[in-house]
C-alpha cells in the first residue's frame, strides 16, 4: 500500500495552513491468505502443470476472483489457486480478527473532514483531510478515530470514514504459521519449486541437484547432511516407508547403489530436484514408477 510521502516543508504548511492536501491512492488489489500449503496452477484446472507451491499462512494479493481459482501473479506470469486452500472476503474478515498482528486496519475519508488533536470535548481542530484520503488507523474510542500518518495521530470523526483492513506492509509477503519443525521446513522447501536443477549445485535460487537441495534446504535448520545422497543414506535413522513423516528424506537407487534423493513432505508427495528437464519440482513419492529404496529421519 502506498501513501504519499509527508516531507518536512509540507508539514510545516499543513500545520499553518490547517489543510492537509494527501495524494489520494487507487489500490483495490485484493488479499488472500493461504490456508494450507498449496499448488500454484498454470491454469485454472486441477489437472494443470505446477508453477510452485505456496506455505501455509501466505498472503497474497490476487486480481480475477473465479468460481474454483483465483489468479495471482506468479513470477511475472499469471497462476491460479484454488479458492479451497484460501481464505477471502468474509472469511479472511474472520481471519484477521483471528490474526490481529498480522493486519492493520485503513481509515477512507468519505468527504473533506476535520482533524483534532485530541478525542476529548474541546480538542483543537489542527487539520483538514480531503475525501478520499486514507490512513493508518492506531484506535478507535467512542465516536473518534485516531489515525496515524508521519509519527503524528491525529483524530477524526467516526462518522467521516469507512473502515477498512490492510495488510501490514511489514509482514508481506509471507506470514510463517506457528507449526512444527518439520511444517517449517517443508514449507520452506516448498518455496523453492520452479527453480532449475544443476549438477553439482547448492543453489536454492540459482539451481541445485538432488542432494544439494536436501543439503541446502537443511542447512537453515541448522541440520548438517553430507554433500551426496549415497552418503546422506547412511545419516540419521531409518524410516518405514509406511510411516513416512513430512522432513523425511527418501532415497531412491541408481544402479546397484543409492543415487537420488527427495524431501517427503506428506500425501504421499515429494519435494525434489528432479533433473535438468524438470527443475525442483512435487511428484508422487513414487513417481515415473520410481519405489524409494528406504528413507531416513534426520531432523528428531
Amino acid at each position: 500500500m502506498r501513501y504519499a510521502k509527508f516531507v518536512l516543508a509540507a508539514v510545516l504548511l499543513t500545520l499553518l495552513t490547517g489543510t492537509i492536501s494527501y495524494a489520494k491512492t487507487t489500490d483495490t488489489e485484493k488479499y488472500a491468505c493461504v490456508t494450507k500449503t498449496t499448488p500454484i496452477l498454470s491454469e485454472a484446472r486441477n489437472s494443470a502443470s505446477v508453477y510452485g507451491y505456496l506455505p501455509q499462512g501466505t498472503v497474497i494479493k490476487y486480481g480475477k476472483n473465479g468460481i474454483r481459482f483465483i489468479e495471482i501473479n506468479y513470477r511475472g506470469k499469471s497462476g491460479f489457486v484454488s479458492k479451497n486452500d484460501v481464505v477471502t472476503g468474509n472469511a479472511l474478515e474472520v481471519y484477521v480478527k483471528q490474526h490481529p498482528t498480522l493486519f492493520k486496519k485503513k481509515a477512507i475519508t468519505l468527504a473533506k473532514c476535520k482533524m483534532w488533536d485530541g478525542a476529548e470535548p474541546g480538542a483543537k481542530v489542527i487539520a483538514t483531510a480531503s475525501k478520499g484520503t486514507e490512513f493508518i488507523v492506531n484506535g478507535i474510542k467512542g465516536s473518534t478515530v485516531k489515525v496515524g500518518y508521519d509519527g503524528r495521530d491525529f483524530y477524526i470523526n467516526k462518522g467521516y470514514v469507512k473502515i477498512e483492513y490492510v495488510l501490514d506492509v511489514k509482514s508481506f509477503p509471507v506470514l510463517k504459521r506457528n507449526g512444527t519443525k518439520r511444517d517449517k521446513i517443508v514449507d520452506y522447501a516448498l518455496q523453492f519449486v520452479g527453480n532449475p536443477y544443476v549438477w553439482g549445485g547448492e543453489s536454492l535460487t540459482s539451481g541445485a541437484d538432488c542432494s544439494g537441495f536436501v543439503r541446502s534446504v537443511l542447512k537453515e535448520f541448522n541440520i548438517n547432511l553430507q554433500r551426496c545422497s549415497y552418503q546422506q543414506a547412511e545419516q540419521g535413522k531409518k524410516v518405514a516407508l509406511n510411516k513416512l513423516q513430512p522432513g523425511d528424506l527418501v532415497f531412491y537407487m541408481r544402479g546397484n547403489r543409492i543415487g537420488h534423493v527427495a524431501m517427503y513432505i506428506g500425501d504421499g508427495k515429494i519435494v525434489q530436484a528432479r533433473g535438468q528437464k524438470y527443475g525442483i519440482v512435487v511428484t508422487d513419492i513414487d513417481y515415473n514408477n520410481n519405489t524409494p529404496a528406504w528413507a531416513r529421519n534426520v531432523i528428531d
